[in-house]
């Protein structure tokens, strides 16, 4: 069996995360390892989905970027604009060949899905703290649902934590 793959992993200069840039990738791998805790049977991409807005916007609020007193309806709002995807998809022969599957439908063991929750600041948001604007990160892996045990994630040798991404980044 032959399935294609994708894996996203965010470009550092210099081999090495700003302050900012260490803040943004660990609120997104926090988010990004719940969403993973979440891979099981009878779960639906779509509640997966709900629950990375929740979390997104818990770190949007804790890195400052929403203010503390943001509504929750407008803190969903916010956490969609800044990740403007869904949290995953399908994985079948083809990257993105299986657009017909629902993903409301829940998630059955031998499926293959991508976890990639993201945030996206535009350099001309001027309602994000300045060190934040023109960053995006996106953490992606790719999984098989498995009956048992929580996800197989196929990925799981690439460096994910910021020590491992930058012990990486300076072998090159």
């Amino acid at each position: 069996l032959r399935v294609n793959t994708e894996v996203c992993s965010p470009p550092l200069s210099l081999g090495r995360f700003s302050p900012a840039q260490a803040d943004l990738y660990q609120a997104v791998l926090e988010v990004q390892l719940s969403c993973l805790s979440l891979c099981s049977p009878g779960i639906s991409l779509d509640h997966i989905y709900s629950t990375m807005l929740a979390l997104l916007g818990r770190q949007l609020k804790r890195l400052g970027i929403l203010k503390a007193g943001t509504s929750d309806a407008d803190v969903l709002k916010a956490a969609r604009r800044y990740c403007p995807h869904h949290v995953g998809h399908y994985l079948g022969m083809d990257v993105h060949d299986t657009p017909e599957l629902s993903r409301s439908q829940p998630l059955q063991p031998g499926m293959v899905i991508t976890i990639e929750p993201g945030i996206y600041i535009g350099e001309d948001n001027d309602q994000a703290p300045e060190q934040f604007r023109g960053l995006g990160i996106r953490i992606e892996d790719d999984i098989v649902i498995q009956d048992t045990g929580g996800p197989l994630i196929l990925s799981s040798g690439a460096p994910k934590t910021i020590a491992d991404v930058e012990k990486a980044c300076a072998m090159r």
